[in-house]
């Protein structure tokens, strides 16, 4: 490249960084005053809102919402807020509250005018929301809410027939509300998944599922908590869960919200299928505090987009609950996936010999500790590994003990065996403290043979994998 070029192409990167400098300067700059625009508007507005009522809330006693849908007429008897004339349905109270508070501490968002020609100009002579409060005091305030601002989300509005106001929406929104929003949603358990001890599901559809949490799970051999829960319901004894997939499935069972209320009447339930539900979830788990409690959601029939009628047990209040939330509860399409494949996982350092006996051979597996403290009075533990009486190497030890404990099932029972004669292969694994765990292999059929832990046959192991673990380990 001659000097020429090399000089016109600097010139030409120079005008480009000063163009992308521009421009991000000019972008930084119209950003800036954007937002003092937006500040000034804010401020503006703030400035030219109209206070229009300023009084205690809990000094209402009545108050009336008439619209050309709903007329509704409340009443606070003590501290309790009720629907006149259907004093049992259950009123959302902080609804309520909501509402008094708005009505008492009331702002305009500016004036729009003062004795207005024509308040029909303004939706006014027939409002779409009348809101009306008494005081203990016998004083009435009152508003009227009519048109939309046509440039606006706002909406015009009165306090008297003499001043229209600009009215924010959120204050509407307040009053614009069905029978069926002011329904009391009761809220669900605070439950998170580390907290859940139990869960128990009944469906006439889709099966039973019952897992259970237990700290001292008889059934974790690993002597390190590695599996305190298992799965009961379904299976000849319990059999321990896969810790991934026991995480998952619990976070199916943390959250209990409704998308609303639909009835409060006991006697209606059954036009539900709530009086024989179609399904029953049970948790049982701890609160914040440590206290155990349960929850049981009973879940009967569908409405007609396939969302479920559902009702916490022992409560008179019909909910609607989303289809999905409810499915992925009473759904277990394939409950032995969420089981542990291995049977007698036990921890090396709570093992301290291995008896194998099969085809007719017997090898045994041993390690040998012994302590040694030094002049620090600092104490180590020195292990030394013996197969047969003799000394063997740590790591092909180690290599042959991850294998017998890496004996997996192939398959839960589902219906109990009678398990009869000699085992084909039998493992006496003798811990620490002197106890005995015994697993036996027994013939099955063809291609299984019954795996019997602790006296207690539970599953199904391939023959195939057990036969090729035993002529490997014997041939070494």
């Amino acid at each position: 490249m001659n000097k020429k070029k090399k000089k016109n192409t600097i010139t030409i990167i120079l005008l480009l960084l000063v163009l992308i400098l521009s421009g991000i300067g000019y972008g930084m700059l119209k950003s800036h005053n954007n937002r003092v625009e937006r500040e000034k508007a804010e401020k503006e507005a703030e400035d030219n809102s109209v206070m229009l009522n300023d009084f205690e809330a809990d000094s209402i006693v009545n108050l009336t919402v008439t619209s050309k849908d709903e007329n509704f007429a409340f009443v606070k008897e003590g501290d309790t807020w009720i629907l006149q004339g259907e004093e049992d349905y259950p009123l959302s109270q902080s609804k309520l509250t909501s509402m008094a508070a708005g009505i008492a501490k009331l702002s305009a968002t500016r004036m729009v005018v003062e004795n207005p020609e024509d308040l029909s100009e303004y939706g006014l002579n027939q409002p779409s929301i009348l809101i009306k409060a008494v005081t203990t005091e016998g004083k009435e305030y009152s508003l009227q809410i009519g048109d939309k601002l046509p440039t606006d989300t706002d909406y015009f509005g009165t306090t008297s027939d003499d001043t229209v106001y600009v009215i924010p929406m959120a204050t509407r929104t307040k009053y614009a509300v069905t029978k069926e929003e002011l329904f009391d949603v009761e809220s669900s358990p605070s439950i998170t998944a580390d907290n859940i001890r139990e869960v128990k599901v009944t469906s006439q559809s889709y099966g039973d599922f019952h897992m259970e949490y237990y700290e001292n799970n008889p059934t974790d051999y690993s002597g390190m908590g590695t599996y305190p829960w298992f799965m009961r319901d379904g299976y000849v004894n319990p059999i321990n869960m896969d810790n991934t997939m026991t995480s998952e499935i619990l976070s199916n069972y943390t959250v209990f919200s409704f998308s609303k209320g639909i009835d409060y009447k006991a006697e209606n339930q059954k036009k539900y299928g709530l009086t024989n539900p179609r399904a029953k979830v049970f948790v049982r788990y701890l609160s914040t505090e440590g206290e155990e409690k349960t929850y049981t959601l009973l879940i009967g029939d569908t409405d007609s987009d396939g969302n479920y009628y559902v009702s916490p047990e022992g409560s008179n209040r019909t909910y609607l609950m989303p289809k999905d939330a409810v499915e992925k509860k009473i759904i277990i399409e394939d409950k032995d996936s969420l089981l542990s494949k291995f049977t007698h996982m036990i921890n090396i350092s709570n093992v301290e010999k291995v008896l194998l006996s099969a085809s007719g051979e017997n090898k045994v597996y041993e390690i040998k500790r012994t302590d040694n403290t030094d002049s620090d009075g600092k104490t180590t533990t020195t292990e030394t590994f013996f197969v047969d009486g003799e000394e063997a190497d740590e790591t092909e030890f180690r290599s042959i003990y991850q294998q017998m404990i890496g004996l997996k099932m192939a398959e839960p029972l589902k219906e109990a065996v009678t398990v009869a004669g000699d085992s084909v292969v039998t493992l006496t694994l003798v811990k620490t403290d002197g106890k005995e765990l015994i697993v036996e292999y027994h013939p099955y059929n063809a291609e299984r043979y019954t795996v019997t832990v602790d006296g207690k046959t539970s599953v199904l192991a391939d023959k195939a994998e057990i036969d090729d673990f035993v002529k490997t380990i014997l041939s070494k």
